[in-house]
């Protein structure tokens, strides 16, 4: 709403960041709204008191769920921007 406020531009879409189909679909969709991407700020994963705790009490599971969307989130955008000129100045 701040972005908005300062005549930013805003739009949100739901998609998987692990699944590059979805996110190659969702970068079509902005890129074809908003003109080409400058830069792309990662931050997927849990949050909530739910996730803090000390890492005995934490199981498989629960750390799949904090990781997974990071790292492969991570590899599946490196795949979609590799080769593009990103600088978040434009």
């Amino acid at each position: 709403m701040r972005l908005e406020y300062k005549g930013g531009q805003v739009l949100t879409f739901s998609a998987d960041v692990t699944n590059q189909e979805e996110m190659q679909t969702l970068f079509t969709k902005a890129e074809e709204i908003f003109g080409p991407i400058n830069g792309v700020i990662h931050a997927a994963g849990e949050t909530g008191l739910s996730v803090m705790r000390a890492l005995e009490q934490v199981t498989e599971s629960e750390c799949n769920q904090q990781f997974l969307p990071k790292i492969y989130g991570l590899l599946t955008l490196e795949a979609i921007i590799k080769d593009r000129p990103l600088d978040f100045s434009g």
